[in-house]
């Protein structure tokens, strides 16, 4: 009895682990009045073990579990808990934008689907990337991975993380492509030079790339508490400068306005207000020091942005997503 009980809250201490990372319980119906034709005991156990192993760090046996689940009992709570672990992996943005649309042709109205849509906001916001496309001359037609965009260079649109491919083509011009990598929320602006029908040869794909793509890395970032630890140092030191200088002018007044003061305590005060002004000019040092570095820290993503070499993408939804 004793290890029955144990193994009844070890499995529920699972399933809550899970739950906090965003998965639905595998005994919640995503259907409350749909009859759903299936062993859902054995669905419940797979991925109970899906659980398990995404908990341990391992996705890929956690999706195959999930899989199986659904399988063996087609509740879409299941495809919904399969996007959850897609979007967990790096570099699978499209996959699990992929999974969650299954799971909404099968949810239609569920009880999990206002959730999961909030989830693809955030998912589209982080993986959608914003990019400048410019050619020279300007006034190209682009095609992103095999999908036309709306318009012509320059244009602004939204790509997909990951490696894209892009073609920009122009009457009487060769037509250039160029292939990389775009980064997760990281802005991009792409430059395609192009070369005229009839006069030197083309770029090959390769040598596009490394002459005529350029990219706008994401600006240096300063931590937050960098920011805050330097402005606090600020606050503090001028307030210790103000502090000081309040007790060296105490000291000098009353030196000035005590003449029965002997001449060696009159020297004493005298030098104890001395000290008091000098300590006071320090702290006002230190605190304009980290008054221009807490300035120079906020300007950091402005005064270090640099341009380097990167690529191109497809178009958003919204702005059209490119598949």
């Amino acid at each position: 009895m004793t290890m029955v009980r144990m193994k009844f809250w070890a499995s529920r201490v699972v399933i809550a682990t899970s739950l906090a990372a965003g998965f639905s319980a595998p005994w919640s119906s995503a259907h409350a009045q749909t009859v759903i034709k299936g062993d859902k005991k054995k669905a419940e156990e797979r991925q109970k073990a899906a659980f398990r192993a995404i908990n341990s760090g391992d996705l890929d046996t956690g999706l195959v579990e999930l899989q199986a689940a659904y399988l063996a009992y087609p509740d879409p709570k299941f495809l919904y808990n399969i996007a959850v672990a897609q979007e967990q992996k790096p570099n699978n943005c499209r996959v699990a934008h992929q999974a969650y649309e299954d799971f909404f042709a099968k949810c239609e109205g569920c009880r999990t689907e206002k959730l999961a849509r909030s989830r693809v906001e955030r998912l589209l916001t982080r993986c959608l990337v914003p990019m400048t496309i410019k050619s020279v001359p300007s006034g190209a037609s682009v095609i992103i991975d095999g999908k036309k965009a709306e318009g012509v260079t320059p244009m602004v649109t939204r790509v997909w993380a990951g490696e894209r491919k892009v073609v920009a083509e122009l009457d009487g011009y060769q037509t250039t492509e160029a292939v990389a990598a775009v980064l997760e929320a990281t802005p991009r602006d792409v430059i395609i030079e192009l070369v005229k029908t009839g006069s030197l040869p083309g770029p090959t794909p390769s040598e596009s790339l490394a002459v005529t793509t350029v990219s706008k890395q994401a600006e240096p970032s300063v931590p937050s508490w960098a920011i805050w630890t330097s402005a606090a140092a600020a606050v503090v030191a001028g307030g210790v400068g103000i502090g000081l200088g309040v007790a060296a002018q105490s000291e000098a007044d009353s030196v000035n306005s005590n003449a029965n003061l002997r001449p060696s305590a009159r020297a004493q005060q005298g030098d104890d207000a001395e000290s008091l002004a000098t300590g006071a000019n320090v702290a006002y040092a230190v605190a304009g020091a980290a008054a221009i570095t807490t300035v120079v820290l906020l300007l950091w993503p402005e005064l270090a942005g640099s341009d380097a070499p990167g690529t191109v993408g497809p178009t958003s939804s919204g702005v059209s997503i490119a598949w």
